[in-house]
């Protein structure tokens, strides 16, 4: 704390009233106990001695001397070059013309100094000698630089507390425009999302409503009265409605063909993907109907057949010229082909909604 204050000092104005409170500081160091200094602070001791060693004598010779006594009692703990520097500043001789300046030690901040007692001690010293030490040594120096140096401390003071007034208000601002930020970017983006959901609700709404007219409008005429079977619900029996609206894939196809084996595999990933505008109709091929069971519960989707070499079975065999296997037979739900055989263009398909939706508006 007397290094930091020391360095404070503006030497000209105010060595005199300074000198006195270095004197108080001193001799509250030098009654404690423990206490010692390092040698960056004896240094700084040093160098205020070299430079207002006068103004210090002046203010009492007797306390000066004891001073330099003091500090000889320490210069043991500087190196060889500041021993030299400091024996000097004692003797009061100025410095050689041709030795180079000692480099300054570092000035420790008052937290780093190594006794906290000493802490303690020269915060409330400092407290005492601006409050009594001043009013105790009036005589000797002018009364008006004490009134600029308390004027200057008291500026000081109302200038901190106004900076941190600004500065608290400032952050107080910017955490509620931060705030005020968050909460429009939170409000946006329930904006954004609300937006999106009503677009897909009425999307799906106007889909629905597309699909229930297209259905209308193509009604399956082709399976009347027929009814159909799905190996996955084999106690129910469908009728033609579960083709209204959709197009139909007739599948010729049979366990026993290994061509067949690797396309139906394809043909049900295709119909996973379009189920809902897609529908197929397996027309077995199979030598028994347990080779038929057993190979549509292996390979098939979720799709419908037509019983086991049924006679409608046989009908579509020879009304579609079915000479291999497998075939799929493309058609619209009244009856009208799309292609006799679509094998092909099932196993190139990129994109099966727009193949499905290709063939629905055909």
């Amino acid at each position: 704390l007397i290094c930091e204050k020391l360095t404070e000092v503006e030497v000209e104005m105010e060595a005199t009233f300074w000198s006195k409170e270095v004197y108080c500081l001193l001799e509250k160091l030098n009654e404690e106990e423990h206490s010692e200094l390092n040698p960056s602070h004896l240094m700084v001791l040093i160098k205020t001695i070299e430079s207002i060693w006068s103004k210090l004598e002046s203010v009492s010779k007797v306390k000066f001397k004891e001073v330099l006594i003091w500090i000889e009692s320490k210069i043991h703990i500087l190196k060889r070059s500041q021993q030299s520097r400091a024996k000097r500043a004692l003797k009061m001789e100025p410095p050689p013309a041709s030795s180079s300046p000692v480099p300054e030690p570092p000035i420790p901040s008052s937290s780093s100094l190594p006794i906290p007692e000493l802490s303690s001690t020269l915060s409330s010293a400092r407290v005492s000698i601006r409050n009594l030490t001043v009013i105790e040594h009036l005589d000797g120096y002018d009364e008006n630089s004490v009134n600029e140096v308390l004027a200057k401390q008291e500026r000081e003071r109302l200038e901190k507390e106004i900076r941190q007034r600004v500065e608290a208000e400032y952050r107080e601002k910017e955490a509620k425009r931060i705030a005020e930020e968050e909460e429009a970017r939170r409000n946006l983006e329930r904006m954004q999302l609300e937006s999106r959901q009503r677009q897909e609700r009425e999307a799906e709404e106007a889909r629905k409503l597309q699909k229930s007219e297209y259905q209308r409008n193509n009604p399956c005429t082709l399976l009347k009265n027929v009814q159909l079977y799905m190996h996955t619900r084999p106690n129910e029996a469908f009728s033609e409605k579960v083709f209204d609206g959709r197009i139909m894939g007739f599948y010729f196809s049979g366990a026993w063909c290994p061509g067949c084996l690797w396309f139906t595999p394809v043909l049900r990933n295709f119909y996973s993907q379009v189920e809902e505008d897609f529908e197929i109709l397996f027309i077995s091929a199979d030598e028994t109907e347990q080779q038929m069971k057993l190979y549509q519960q292996q390979y098939h989707g979720n799709w419908f057949h037509l019983p086991y070499k049924s006679q409608l079975a046989n009908h579509f065999d020879s009304a579609f010229s079915v000479k291999k296997i497998p075939t799929l037979v493309i058609m619209k739900p009244n009856g009208v082909i799309l292609n006799l055989d679509a094998g092909q263009e099932i196993q190139n398909c990129q994109n099966p909604k727009e193949l499905v939706n290709r063939w629905k508006n055909c």
